[in-house]
């Protein structure tokens, strides 16, 4: 997290060049193309008329960077005019998912969805981390506790990226021996044998998959 922290300061320093304070007459945004002009206008502290200085300067390129959508931003001037620079974060172009039984893609694809990733979002690399984190935790709740994640990304044309998500379910959590405990009413083998009978009762998620 602290190299992190480090990086986007050591970003806005560099991205943030000296500044004479001056009243902008114009702003211009060069690099944008999937992200709008008025997107980025609406995170920028100054508009016309505002007189600028480097302090201003550094807190608009804080605020861009704070959406997520851009690997690079600078900003400088030419006369009275403001000039933005910005590069886009790719877009994810497709994401491949393979290897998984017990849940269905789609289910896999909404999930991600609502975590940020999915097909036309910005792509983040930082994001991959956390969605097999994810991944893993959804597979251990159906008892796939020796599942394997591995998520690449590839670059595409046009500022694109694969996303590829290989899935290696492995094999079911099974349950060997059940210790029934208090049980003064019932033998254990009537309370084994009603849990065996019952197709939706809470040990049959273990037997998913297989």
């Amino acid at each position: 997290m602290k190299k992190i922290i480090l990086l986007l300061l050591w970003l806005v320093s560099t991205g943030a060049s000296a500044f004479d304070p001056f009243v902008v007459e114009d702003i211009r945004i060069i690099g944008a193309d999937r992200i709008s002009q008025g997107t980025i206008f609406s995170h920028l502290p100054m508009e016309r008329g505002d007189e600028v200085d480097a302090q201003m300067v550094r807190n608009g390129i804080e605020r861009l960077f704070a959406t997520g959508f851009f690997d690079d931003i600078k900003m400088s001037k030419e006369g009275q005019v403001l000039i933005v620079t910005v590069t886009e974060r790719p877009a994810i172009a497709t994401i491949s998912i393979s290897g998984n039984k017990s849940i269905k893609t789609e289910e896999l694809l909404s999930g991600l969805e609502n975590i940020g990733l999915a097909e036309g979002e910005v792509f983040n690399e930082l994001e991959l981390e956390r969605v097999k984190n994810e991944l893993v935790q959804q597979f251990f709740s159906r008892g796939k506790y020796n599942v394997k994640v591995e998520t690449k990304y590839k670059n595409l044309d046009r500022n694109r990226v694969l996303v590829t998500i290989t899935i290696d379910e492995g094999k079911s959590a099974k349950i060997k021996h059940i210790k029934i405990v208090g049980n003064t009413i019932y033998s254990d083998k009537e309370l084994i044998d009603n849990f065996e009978s019952d197709t939706t009762n809470w040990l049959s998620w273990y037997s998913q998959g297989d």
